[in-house]
């Protein structure tokens, strides 16, 4: 039977060989400062009021996380942490006598926000002014009382549960013509005729490629709606093609790396052209981030750790302004070759308050957008994080030392299964398998 030195004299070997293998994964962190200002990720809305003959202007106002701006009195609810995507209806429009009929595809929430109802704009002049009369949750309507012979638009908006429009249709129009036949409007199910207006979509394609992290899930969104998942292999790069109608939409893309976080939304808007391709090269998407705890007493770590492209420089920008514009503490550390990186923030010099945190990644010269923000408060006691783990505490009690490394030893190169299994997937890098890389991030963590 081995003696317990020696058992422990060949544990210390092992960590040392690993922390020396750690080492050829991270580099040491740098703290700078700058006053720099900064202009924060716009967050584009599928509208387009301002406009003109030579511009469109589509935005919409953001804050940087749930419940930043608040008080007693009022709530700005604003950007992606409240309203993501709804992709807009798409309206057809067929002739009648003396009215138009109308029907439109479902406008679509992304991630929770749900569409309530539709409001159909009708104006005699491209490109509006439109009335708008509210038609409820339907998918079709009959203008009548129109003009024969006179040219008529439409628009139909979407809305949401308190009556704001968050999706608008292109424009369509029709004209009414004496004597026409007016088709039968689509049917809402329990048998009937349908009316389908025969009419050719002209196609075009989308080219997509660019970074994200080893063995991310990378969902890609037109108009709101999923329209390919890839997963990506050991290089994260990624790059696929796309036929669709050609027109303008919204694109939006997301990765999850493999333990579930999230990037940031890259959003923007794409034509495609008919009978051709449009190029969109160099997608760099924003690294994961999380943070162990909520709440840490002055002279604690902060652990935070993510995602992101393999080699890459990661910055962390660090402050009590929300936007990160004022008074912002940047640390700089490198991605393994697993994407995987981890930085233990000390609070020692920090004051009570509450701190924001994002992060971006760089490599070569190409840069990502900022991650999904995080927030810590330096207060009076140590909260962690709801159903969180320290990266390599396998036993819970908010250190990492002989006994997790104990634990990970007898899992070495074993399946996983029960409570373990979840522990790996929450504590560790989520292989499902225990190998050097999970030393590894241990002797990071080390807390002796």
């Amino acid at each position: 039977m081995v003696s317990k030195k020696l058992t422990k004299s060949l544990l210390g070997v092992f960590l040392v060989i690993n922390c020396w293998f750690l080492v050829t994964q991270f580099a040491l962190a740098t703290d700078y400062s700058s006053a720099s200002y900064k202009v924060i990720d716009p967050v584009l809305f599928p509208a387009g009021y301002a406009t003109s003959t030579s511009y469109s202007l589509t935005s919409t106002v953001a804050q940087i996380s749930t419940g930043t701006s608040t008080s007693v009195l009022w709530r700005d609810q604003s950007g992606f942490e409240y309203f993501p995507f709804a992709n807009a209806p798409v309206l057809s429009a067929s002739p009648g006598d003396a009215q138009v009929s109308l029907s439109w595809t479902a406008s679509v929430g992304v991630l929770g926000w749900t569409v309530s109802g539709y409001n159909l704009g009708q104006s005699t002049v491209s490109g509006g002014p439109y009335t708008y009369t509210s038609v409820g949750a339907v998918l079709s309507s009959t203008p009548a009382g129109l003009t024969n012979g006179t040219p008529y638009y439409f628009v139909v908006r979407s809305e949401d549960a308190f009556g704001n429009s968050i999706a608008t249709s292109s424009e369509t129009s029709a004209t009414p013509v004496s004597g026409t036949p007016t088709p039968p409007p689509p049917s809402s199910g329990g048998g009937g005729s349908t009316y389908s207006p025969p009419k050719e979509v002209p196609m075009g394609k989308l080219a997509l490629s660019g970074r994200a992290y080893p063995g991310s899930r990378v969902t890609m969104l037109l108009a709101g709606s999923a329209v390919r998942t890839l997963t990506l292999d050991e290089n994260a790069d990624f790059a696929t093609t796309l036929s669709v109608a050609s027109g303008d939409y919204q694109l939006a893309l997301f990765a999850e790396d493999r333990l579930g976080r999230r990037s940031a939304l890259f959003g923007t808007v794409v034509g495609i052209p008919s009978g051709g391709t449009r190029t969109l090269s160099s997608i760099f998407l924003s690294p994961t981030l999380a943070i162990d705890k909520d709440e840490v007493t002055r002279g604690e770590f902060v652990a935070l750790n993510g995602s992101a492209y393999p080699g890459s420089e990661v910055i962390i920008f660090a402050g009590t302004d929300p936007l990160l514009v004022d008074g912002v503490r940047t640390t700089r550390v490198l991605a393994g070759r697993d994407g995987r990186y981890a930085y233990r923030f000390p609070t020692n010099e920090l004051t009570e308050a509450l701190y924001h945190v994002r992060t971006r990644a760089s490599f070569q010269t190409e840069t990502s957008g900022l991650s999904r923000p995080q927030e810590f408060t330096v207060g009076n006691e140590i909260k962690m994080k709801e159903r969180a783990c320290m990266p390599g505490d396998l036993n819970g009690d908010l250190e990492v030392n002989l006994v997790d490394f104990s634990i990970a030893v007898f899992w070495y190169k074993k399946p996983l299964t029960g409570i373990f299994a979840d522990k790996e997937k929450n504590c560790l890098n989520n292989d499902q398998k225990i190998d050097l890389y999970d030393f590894s991030l241990m002797a990071y963590y080390w807390t002796g």
